[in-house]
Parts: C-alpha cells; structure tokens; sequence
C-alpha cells in the first residue's frame, strides 16, 4: 500500500509542477474535500475543489512549490515544502505543510497549512506604505503621528508647535504654590 501511496504524492507533484489541473483533479475522489486552513471554510465534492485550484492557479500563475521532505504512510502522506509564487515580478516565499488522506488509490482529503502571515508581511512590503493624508488625520484617523511607526511611516511632515500654558499647583490652603508650562503639539503644516 505505501508503494501506492508513495507514487500517488510522486504524481500528484508532478501534475502541480506542470500546472495541470486535469491531472491533478483526476487524482482525487469524487467526494474529495480541500481545506486551506486559516483561508476560509473546506471546499467539498470535486467540482469546488477543481474552483478553489483553479483560482489559485489564476491569482499565482507561476506557482511552485520546491519539497523539503514527504512522509508516507498507510493511507496519507505528507508533503512539507516551500510555496513560491510572485506578484508584480517579485517572488513571496512561505512554507507549507500539505496533509493527504487516501482512499482507492485516490486523495480523499487534503488539508493545507501555509505560513499566511509570511505571504501578509510580504504582500505588505511590496504595496509599501499606504499614502498619508492629514486631512484625515485632523478627523481622529488611526495613522495620526503617534501611531505612524507602526506602520513604518516616517513623520517628517509633522512638526510640533508648542503653545505653553500656564497651570499652578494648589496647596491644601488654597495658595498658589508654583507654576508650570506644559506644551501642546499641533500640525502646523
């Protein structure tokens, strides 16, 4: 049986390398269920499985995956590796671990776990940093000069304007004791 099953993981990598969805297809069960956990709910029977690779294959039209190591046994296997697509001409690289359930000489099951916060990060990197307008924050916008580090903006078009105050401490008999200045930061461009 893990004869079988070793070339069943042997052609089912083939058939993704080629990008051939027919063959691909051909290797699971009528019944087959594809879950990308972390990517939403499971898609179920072959017709919505044959959708959710399709749609893949159209976002990621350059889509590989280079195995680090499979793990076969009675009934599954499991194939670690690393997924490369590109987007605008620039590769993001994640890790994955596929889980293989078979039946019949055929995959009944596949469940998919990919380090999505890696494709996020590089997504992220590669849109760069969201435009600023200050309009917006006048209005409470979250990208307000105290929050901006977060997300990697630099604040060089704020600049502080200190307008002092005065403000005294009062003592228990009701005596001015000091005064302080406190300074209140505004956008002044």
């Amino acid at each position: 049986m893990s004869a079988d099953v070793q070339g069943l993981a042997v052609r089912y990598g083939e058939a993704w390398a080629a990008h051939d969805l027919d063959e691909i297809m051909a290797m699971h069960t009528d019944d087959t269920v594809f879950h990308l956990h972390g990517g939403g709910e499971p898609a179920v029977g072959l017709s919505a499985v044959r959708d959710a690779f399709a749609t893949a294959m159209e976002q990621w039209p350059d889509i590989r995956f280079d195995r680090k190591r499979v793990h076969i046994g009675s009934g599954h296997f499991v194939s670690e590796y690393e997924m490369t697509p590109s987007k605008d001409g620039h590769e993001i690289v994640c890790d994955g671990v596929d889980v293989f359930t078979v039946e019949g000489g055929r995959i009944a099951r596949k469940d998919s776990y990919l380090d999505l916060a890696a494709v996020q990060r590089q997504l992220v990197e590669l849109a760069g940093p969201p435009a600023y307008d200050q309009s917006s924050a006048l209005r409470g916008h979250p990208r307000t000069p105290a929050r901006m580090g977060r997300v990697g903006l630099e604040p060089t078009t704020w600049r502080l304007k200190v307008r002092p105050q005065e403000r005294y401490r009062t003592a228990a008999n009701g005596k001015k004791l000091h005064r302080a200045w406190i300074g209140t930061a505004t956008n002044c461009c």
